[in-house]
């Protein structure tokens, strides 16, 4: 959600000195695809014009966390070469052309919550996401579908040990490395997906979201 993600805004801010711009987005089954998508090219032409000059147009990266991360993905690769810096994403979905069967779901019953992307939920999700009109290899829709050479240099890929995303999430992140992108895969063992949201202080779980942030901090840093 939106808001959630305020504590590592913060954090980019803080620790990066950079303008942190955080946005939402027009959300399914109100608004199906391309909304979304839509949503964040306007944010990134709002930037990018510049208009009030607070912007340093050559050094903007883009991130997400989940259904954001893939549309910060989508975005970047669609965009003009050379518009972002660097790219930083959590638990993002890659493929939407996987069925039910093609993921993994069975690797959230083996913790004692409750599953965060049970394939009702998931397919609820991607169903109403996906405009009757669209394509399922439209490159607006999946990060997959667009060429390995259109990503930035600079991608941070950070996956949940145990999320039905995670495989697809580090097969994309294989594909980026063999096209000589610099790729980091941050696999967090033992959490389900969006675990970094709903975490206690203190505990391993934390500790496991302070060390994906600090990569990310670390990513960003190499731009700004």
């Amino acid at each position: 959600m939106f808001e959630s993600d305020s504590e590592f805004c913060r954090k980019l801010g803080r620790e990066t000195r950079a303008i942190v711009l955080n946005s939402d987005y027009a959300k399914d089954p109100e608004n199906p695809f391309p909304a979304a998508y839509n949503d964040i090219c306007d944010v990134v032409a709002h930037v990018l014009a510049n208009r009030d000059g607070v912007y340093d147009t050559s050094r903007i990266t883009i991130g997400g966390f989940s259904a954001g991360a893939a549309l910060a993905l989508v975005v970047s690769a669609i965009m003009p070469k050379d518009t972002f810096g660097a790219i930083t994403t959590f638990y993002p979905i890659t493929n939407l052309s996987l069925t039910e069967s093609d993921r993994p779901h069975h690797v959230e019953a083996n913790l004692k919550e409750s599953p965060r992307l049970p394939p009702l939920l998931l397919n609820y999700f991607l169903e109403t996401y996906i405009a009757q009109t669209a394509t399922l290899d439209d490159p607006r829709l999946s990060p997959h579908d667009n060429a390995p050479s259109a990503f930035p240099e600079r991608i941070l890929l950070v996956v949940c040990g145990s999320d039905p995303l995670r495989d697809e999430a580090i097969a994309l992140g294989n594909v980026l490395q063999e096209e000589g992108k610099h790729v980091h895969v941050v696999d967090v063992p033992g959490v389900m997906h969006g675990w970094d949201k709903v975490v206690n202080v203190a505990t391993e779980n934390d500790l496991k979201k302070a060390m994906a942030y600090d990569k990310a901090v670390e990513v960003l840093q190499s731009v700004y």
